[in-house]
């Protein structure tokens, strides 16, 4: 039953770590919800490695083992976090990939439409194009 608490904690912290990220993919955005700096980012990776040595603890007693934490939410949160600063272009680009291959990621378009509603220096032009985009995605 230990096993199961730590588990659910596990999960709720990869949970915490992802909405610090990005936004639900639906509703409107937090007013005060910015794009991370380099470094905000950098300190929630430093966090996302910390919290997985923290529940593995080595795997002693009630540790668990690392192929355990290792689920797709974690994967998705650490894939996350790499692609945080890639140029709009290439995280439409790769979106419209995954949907080729049949293996949507969500954490993209979700990324994509925070990049496009709060990030300084785009354009009025290219919010729009970006909702426009982001609408034909089947969103917004």
């Amino acid at each position: 039953m230990a096993t199961e608490v730590i588990k659910k904690i596990w999960e709720d912290s990869l949970i915490a770590v992802e909405s610090c990220l990005i936004p639900q993919l639906y509703g409107p955005i937090e007013k005060e919800r910015r794009v991370l700096n380099t470094r905000q980012v950098s300190v929630l990776n430093w966090a996302l490695d910390f919290l997985k040595q923290f529940f593995h603890a080595d795997c002693a007693d009630l540790g668990l083992p690392i192929n355990a934490l290792e689920t797709r939410k974690y994967v998705h949160d650490a894939k996350l976090i790499d692609a945080y600063f890639r140029e709009l272009k290439k995280l439409k680009s790769d979106y419209e990939l995954s949907l080729i291959h049949g293996r949507e990621k969500e954490y993209l378009l979700r990324l994509i439409r925070v990049r496009i509603e709060k990030e300084d220096g785009l354009t009025n032009t290219e919010r729009d194009e970006g909702r426009k985009w982001h609408w034909g995605a089947g969103i917004f």
